[in-house]
């Protein structure tokens, strides 16, 4: 398929949209078919008010099926650029559980903040002591039950139950984050066929949040056949902030 798409999580959100009561969702709850095979791109920005576009990134995500300390995983690593020279590229490998997509280790490094690196045990998170240059080296988060990475909500939010009308509760946490886990609810609100730009119509299922303290709302549009997620918008104040799916890559 040839589509462009794009989305964001930059606050807090705990609004049930409506009337309807959030399924939470747990380990054993995904539908693990729908993991994203192979490597996804997107395009993500800031609109302004004007109209400008700034601070404009290409993510690049890749997602298999590997061995981890002989176990089997599904492995995401993603690479950020920029041509912003002050923090220009940011590299991120994530390790989850095969049979439930809940985290079993990641690390990121920037050039700004260099390197972190944490293990998710049963009952806490903590950094990595195989990693010699992972910064935080007491860092330590308790866990009263498993949450899951913020960091991949392109790949998690393809593997909901998706249904019109269903809210779902997720435990989710920013690794490294000194703010513990919370849960956040997100609404599928519709249908709408959005427009590819070979010009072929996809329909898709809507999934919106509100943030809290009237912060700011955003909106995914997941394929409903696919589940993939092709467009993210994201409204706070007066910008707007998109993630689009690129349609090919360079190679």
């Amino acid at each position: 398929m040839k589509f462009i798409c794009f989305t964001a999580s930059l606050f807090a959100c705990q609004f049930i949209y409506g009337q309807s009561i959030p399924d939470t969702i747990r380990r054993g709850d995904f539908q693990l078919s729908y993991v994203p095979n192979g490597t996804q791109n997107y395009l993500v920005y800031l609109k302004t008010k004007d109209g400008a576009k700034k601070n404009i990134w290409i993510w690049e995500r890749s997602t298999s099926r590997e061995k981890f300390n002989g176990q089997d995983a599904i492995v995401i690593r993603q690479q950020w650029t920029t041509s912003d020279t002050g923090f220009n590229s940011r590299e991120i490998f994530s390790v989850m559980n095969a049979t439930d997509f809940t985290p079993v280790y990641h690390t990121a490094k920037n050039p700004k903040t260099g390197r972190e690196a944490y293990n998710f045990h049963y009952g806490e998170i903590v950094t990595a002591d195989t990693v010699t240059d992972a910064g935080r080296k007491d860092f330590k988060m308790p866990l009263t039950e498993p949450s899951f990475n913020w960091e991949l909500d392109l790949e998690t939010f393809p593997l909901l139950p998706l249904k019109v009308g269903k809210t779902f509760a997720i435990n989710f946490y920013h690794p490294g984050s000194k703010s513990g886990p919370a849960w956040y609810n997100y609404t599928v609100t519709g249908t709408e066929k959005i427009s590819t730009i070979n010009g072929q119509q996809v329909e898709c299922y809507k999934l919106y949040t509100e943030y809290a303290n009237n912060r700011g709302n955003s909106t995914w549009w997941l394929s409903k056949k696919t589940h993939e997620v092709l467009k993210m918008e994201e409204h706070f104040g007066p910008v707007t902030r998109y993630k689009i799916r690129i349609a090919t890559t360079e190679k």
